[in-house]
């Protein structure tokens, strides 16, 4: 017998009631009988808890009115529907039974054809109002509002996360349109537009500032839908908002320190980047002074490389950012990284180490991407292993060129088995005081932007940790 078939309770005294009512119903149904009224409690009660219970009123100890009225007042039974079937036929009988909560009252001697068309019909109801239930209790507890309007847009319901969100009661929001919560932000035309859309009978999508009952403003992402009978023809419109309150302020956020860097930071180094120019033309200079001055505009031109990478991670991070794909030639972008941080290698007496294993005989090693990308990897990994290295040992940075090109930078030392899984993760770092744990995030994030791979290796047996840029896949 199928496990998805409704289960029916019968609950009568006589064993030829119940095996008629099997007879009747066993076909369309899983039975389960119950000779008193305490027993029908208990197994509607159970894990397997009937979808509907045949009640007979007339019973030894506890009838079934009260049997009935016992099932209504318990949470857990209250929706399964009862029938009764009885002996009993007068007006004020059947009376009773439906005031007590019974859905249907049939007299004996019944109908076997008469009895399995209304369990039919119940147990359907009964599946309409559960499901009909459920979703509502969805609506009721989504973190998102929900509100549904007349074809007037008068409010006709609100869930509780609206309250929550607008400070409005639902008895203060029904009958009322949803313009109680304009900011004044959007002007009529885009309220009209909206309302076009609608009832035209679209879905309207977007962003709406809206004002609370306290006067605070936050935003909205909206989304509204005409709701349409079966002509097709429109009754409701129910609108699903979410809060993007944070999500605006982080854009806001994100806008101000990119002005700030492209124009408060960017401009005075503009100065800096060409007054060294001008400055080394001066013929009076002692070397000494040249080194000075150059070393000032290449830290200039340095800082405003940072910032551009610092403004495209940002479009990185949010799938923003394309690149722009051109032969790049990476041992140049090496060496000029290795010319800049060589006095970090020196004071710690840490000295690099290039390994060419190549084909070509010209000593060149091109990858495609973004040389100033390229630069980005190269310095967050190189600074990364010449901190993690202990003074007086080597960094060996190893150049291949078949089957495809690819950069491992190895030092001594390893990363603790506790960080391995998240070496990569923003803001992870171990052992170092001034860690901000963005290199290897960022060296990995412009890796997979420019489509490379960069992989963690970590030998505890040779006490080496060796990172990987390679073509992904």
């Amino acid at each position: 017998m199928p496990s998805n078939q409704p289960r029916v309770l019968i609950v009568d005294d006589e064993p030829e009631n119940i095996q008629l009512l099997l007879e009747t119903l066993k076909h369309e149904c899983i039975i389960t009988a119950a000779k008193n009224g305490e027993k029908a409690l208990s197994m509607a009660c159970s894990d397997k808890q009937p979808d509907i219970i045949l009640l007979d009123i007339m019973m030894p100890g506890m009838d079934g009115y009260d049997v009935c009225k016992e099932l209504k007042s318990r949470e857990e039974t209250r929706d399964i529907p009862v029938i009764f079937i009885t002996a009993l036929d007068s007006d004020h009988n059947e009376e009773k039974g439906l005031n007590l909560g019974a859905v249907d009252y049939i007299s004996k001697p019944f109908s076997p054809a008469i009895v399995q068309a209304r369990v039919r019909n119940h147990l359907e109801l009964h599946r309409s109002r559960k499901e009909i239930s459920r979703l509502f209790r969805c609506v009721e507890n989504s973190a998102d509002t929900i509100v549904v309007t007349d074809t007037e847009a008068n409010i006709e319901y609100a869930n509780p996360a609206f309250t929550q969100k607008t400070g409005y009661t639902q008895e203060e929001a029904l009958g009322q349109k949803p313009s109680i919560l304009k900011s004044g932000m959007h002007d009529d035309s885009f309220y009209a537009d909206m309302w076009q859309v609608i009832t035209s009978g679209r879905v309207w999508s977007g962003e709406i500032l809206n004002k609370k009952k306290n006067g605070n403003l936050y935003w909205e992402e909206v989304s509204i839908a005409p709701v349409k009978n079966p002509r097709g023809e429109i009754i409701n419109y129910v609108a699903v908002k979410k809060d993007i309150s944070l999500r605006k302020d982080l854009e806001r956020m994100k806008e101000d320190v990119e002005r700030i860097m492209r124009h408060d930071l960017k401009t005075p180094l503009g100065g800096i980047i060409s007054l060294p120019d001008l400055l080394l033309d001066d013929d009076n200079l002692t070397q000494e002074q040249e080194e000075f001055i150059t070393l000032i505009r290449e830290s200039g031109w340095r800082m405003l490389r940072m910032i551009d990478t610092s403004l495209d991670l940002f479009k990185m991070e949010t799938g923003d950012y394309i690149p722009d794909f051109r032969d790049v030639e990476v041992v140049a972008v090496l060496q000029t990284v290795l010319d800049e941080i060589e006095p970090a290698f020196k004071s710690k007496k840490v000295q690099p180490v290039i390994n060419k294993n190549l084909q070509n005989n010209s000593g060149s090693v091109w990858m495609k991407g973004e040389e100033h990308l390229f630069y980005g990897i190269l310095s967050n990994l190189i600074k990364n292993a010449f901190e993690a290295s202990p003074e007086k040992e080597q960094v060996s940075i190893n150049l291949m060129d078949t089957p495809h090109p690819a950069i491992s930078i190895e030092n001594k030392g390893v990363v603790p088995l506790s960080i391995r899984p998240h070496f990569f993760q923003k803001y992870m770092t171990h052992g170092k005081k001034s860690g901000t744990g963005l290199g290897t995030y960022s060296a990995r994030l412009m890796a997979n932007t420019m489509g490379y791979d960069l992989q963690l290796s970590t030998c505890d047996d040779k006490g080496t940790t060796t990172l990987t840029l390679t073509v992904a896949g």
